[in-house]
């Protein structure tokens, strides 16, 4: 039997294919928001860049703290772009939880959704005092 060649193609790779055969069509729904497939490009490409200005390598780990709705693929299609490990963390993750995991997997990058008083200081004790970074998703949203 014939070997076959397989073709290896990372998440952003396959994203960036569907943007050249879809453009403009839509990738995402959720509520009454639709995303395209340009669209999705086009944030990932910018969280991606400031990730990098941040310091953010391939290998690291970016805890992903969002809840169900199109920031998340964003983030995640970002982390892949820089290389970084994407890790999903429950948003209903208390203090103890959150500090656990953040103890174990030292995530270079906690980005955030938005976040209570008291995540956002528990964040700042742990991640800028030692050189962490805390992102917000808000400013990455498409231009209009």
């Amino acid at each position: 039997m014939a070997a076959t060649a397989q073709t290896t193609a990372t998440f952003p790779i396959l994203v960036d294919s569907l943007v050249s055969r879809f453009g403009d069509a839509t990738a995402l729904v959720f509520r009454d928001e639709s995303i395209s497939f340009w669209d999705l490009t086009d944030r990932s490409m910018r969280l991606s860049q400031s990730l990098r200005d941040l310091g953010i390598r391939r290998g690291d780990v970016a805890a992903i703290w969002f809840r169900n709705d199109p920031n998340w693929p964003v983030a995640f299609l970002a982390c892949a772009r820089v290389g970084a490990n994407a890790i999903a963390l429950n948003t209903r993750f208390r203090q103890a939880e959150l500090n656990d995991v953040f103890e174990r997997l030292a995530p270079r990058a906690p980005t955030v959704q938005k976040c209570s008083a008291v995540h956002c200081a528990l964040w700042r004790r742990n991640f800028w005092t030692n050189n962490r970074f805390v992102l917000t998703l808000k400013v990455f949203q498409s231009r209009p």
